[in-house]
């Protein structure tokens, strides 16, 4: 999502539709430079488009009624891609409400940290996709009427995320939470498979067979070694030394 604050134009030319009357000669006008090089919206994307007015609630612009607020998308060509036109207006409020809404804030009104003003916000385009021949390099945005009087103005692009994507811009903590959780799952469950895999192959069953064979002859030959060392120990001259033998022959 981005936000785009726009500069409004307002040309007054001399002409005599203007003389003895108050307000601009032409519609409040204003020019968005999205892109000179590369294309700013994504393909395959929708996006919400919208303009907010900050408007005073002055009686001018409660007198006013309902206006238009157009809008035209330009190829860097200067070719017309898309256009849209929609009706706005204040918010009514009644004589009762208007007045407790006053007395109340009027502490705020009198520090300055409150305003007298409403937030009108138009909706252009609902479901706005990008063209893959024509990306958008330039809008256009004109309020058409002459009298309207206006604090400020932002054009809103706001991408409609859905399924992951969505997850993902709300909750990137537990986006990346669960996307790691789930790798590691994954990885330790191939780890797994093929750890059993190999347990259970033929070449590892008969290299353990291989091994048990080995140590068993190992262990009958160290059986009988023993063996025959405690045989020779247990015969009668076993135990004499050389010495006694030799006294033992001489006798």
């Amino acid at each position: 999502m981005f936000s785009l604050i726009l500069i409004f134009h307002r040309p007054c030319g001399a002409t005599d539709n203007c003389v003895g009357e108050k307000g601009l000669c032409s519609f409040p006008s204003a020019h968005v430079k999205l892109t000179r090089k590369q294309q700013l919206l994504m393909m395959g994307q929708s996006y919400k488009i919208h303009l907010d007015l900050d408007m005073p609630e002055s009686p001018t612009n409660r007198q006013l009624g309902m206006f238009m607020v157009c809008v035209e998308f330009m190829g860097k060509d200067g070719t017309l891609l898309n256009s849209s036109c929609r009706s706005a207006m204040l918010h009514y409020k009644g004589i009762l409400l208007d007045t407790l809404y006053k007395l109340f804030f009027s502490p705020f009104f009198v520090f300055g940290s409150a305003e007298e003003k409403q937030n009108v916000k138009v909706e252009l385009f609902a479901d706005y996709e990008e063209q893959y021949n024509e990306p958008v390099t330039d809008i256009f945005v004109e309020v058409q009427t002459r009298h309207i009087e206006i604090y400020s103005a932002k054009f809103t692009v706001n991408a409609q995320f859905t399924g992951l994507r969505y997850v993902m811009f709300h909750w990137p903590v537990l986006s990346a939470a669960m996307g790691i959780t789930a790798n590691l799952f994954f990885i330790a469950l191939v780890c797994l498979i093929s750890w059993y895999q190999i347990i259970h192959s033929e070449e590892y069953l008969e290299y353990i067979e291989a091994s048990k064979t080995h140590t068993e002859n190992d262990s009958d030959s160290s059986i009988s070694e023993e063996y025959d060392d405690t045989s020779l120990e247990n015969r009668p001259w076993g135990g004499f030394k050389d010495e006694d033998m030799v006294e033992t022959l001489n006798t």
